[in-house]
């Protein structure tokens, strides 16, 4: 097997966003998702497997969002807008290309 191209990066974080920048290129009629619960990559194939990542996200995020509020309110200094910020910025999309805006 021969690798062509290679890539360093200065933190795992940042070989992440490469990677996922470099899937995003591949051509494919699906999009596909990996369940660290199940270990395995789901292929979203049609709306009903979407709307299920949805429904787990949006069950996330209620988590998160009521952990960051117990947080608040013993601790009024962490910082609450930055977090909804990164949440809100990760959530728009471009509706032109379909993809994720990244700020």
């Amino acid at each position: 097997a021969f690798q062509n191209h290679y890539y360093y990066t200065d933190s795992f974080q940042e070989a992440t966003e490469k990677m996922r920048a470099f899937a995003n290129t591949i051509q494919r009629p699906f999009g596909v998702r990996y369940n660290p619960y199940t270990q395995s990559v789901e292929v979203l194939t049609n709306t009903q497997k979407i709307a299920a990542i949805v429904s787990e996200l949006r069950g996330d995020l209620c988590i998160v969002s009521n952990a960051l509020r117990k947080i608040h309110e013993h601790d009024e200094t962490v910082d609450v807008e930055s977090i909804e910020k990164m949440l809100q910025s990760g959530l728009q999309l471009n509706h032109d290309e379909g993809e994720p805006k990244h700020d």
